[in-house]
């Protein structure tokens, strides 16, 4: 009988200490939609960095319940066509906010619910696109600094990004304050691709100068630079 007792508590701490090696963890995330329009139908819970599908929930009337374990924190969504439901995908049980589009009930959620609370706040009062910019980027960039180990952080500077689209010198700001981790969650990745590609094709921005060998008519090279501002239109294919 011991030796039964002593090899069942041994295989149960095998399993915990499984279980803590691989950092997994359970969350619950539950939903009401406004109606029973999407019942029986499937919802996929993906994660915006990778793209992967993490999970699936059938609509049940006009609920519905992701359950699961997940090994690391990441920022999810949640599509019911246009918009979706984006939020942080960590330990605990979450409840969706349809109306704000965002998810409570755990600690970095909670503080996404309030900041997405605060910025629809801030583009109801802008006058102006530019002003709306500035706003958020104001209101954006001390979270920032000071939740660069998480991804609260992240999901702020992303949001930002999206929503605001601040450009120029706002968005050298936001970048600078950064964390790498925020710098290389996709989504933001695409927005400095972008940012880079703008600033490239600004009025007054030199060209970047190229040979085509053989290019003229008389067979000798053409460079971009032959042409450019002589009072010649220029087609680059």
């Amino acid at each position: 009988m011991k030796k039964s007792i002593v090899y069942v508590l041994g295989i149960l701490m095998m399993t915990l200490t499984s279980c803590q090696a691989n950092g997994s963890f359970k969350y619950q995330i539950s939903g009401q939609l406004p109606d029973s329009t999407w019942h029986d139908q499937v919802l996929y819970l993906s994660d915006m960095n990778t793209g992967d599908v993490l999970d699936s929930a059938v609509v049940k009337g006009d609920s519905y319940v992701f359950r699961g374990k997940a090994t690391e924190n990441a920022i999810c969504q949640i599509k019911f066509g246009r918009p979706a439901v984006r939020f942080i995908l960590e330990k605990g049980n979450m409840t969706v906010d349809h109306d704000v589009m965002a998810v409570s009930g755990t600690a970095l959620n909670d503080s996404v619910h309030t900041y997405l609370t605060e910025m629809y706040t801030l583009m109801s009062a802008a006058a102006t696109e530019e002003q709306w910019q500035q706003m958020a980027s104001d209101f954006t960039l001390p979270i920032l600094k000071a939740n660069a180990d998480n991804l609260y952080g992240t999901y702020a500077l992303w949001f930002t990004l999206w929503a605001a689209q601040p450009k120029g010198d706002l968005f050298d700001q936001l970048l600078a304050v950064a964390s790498q981790d925020a710098k290389d969650f996709a989504p933001i990745k695409a927005f400095v691709v972008r940012n880079e590609a703008v600033k490239n094709t600004v009025a007054g921005k030199m060209f970047t100068d190229f040979t085509i060998p053989g290019g003229n008519l008389d067979g000798s090279d053409a460079k971009l630079s032959d042409y450019v501002g002589k009072g010649k239109y220029i087609l680059v294919d």
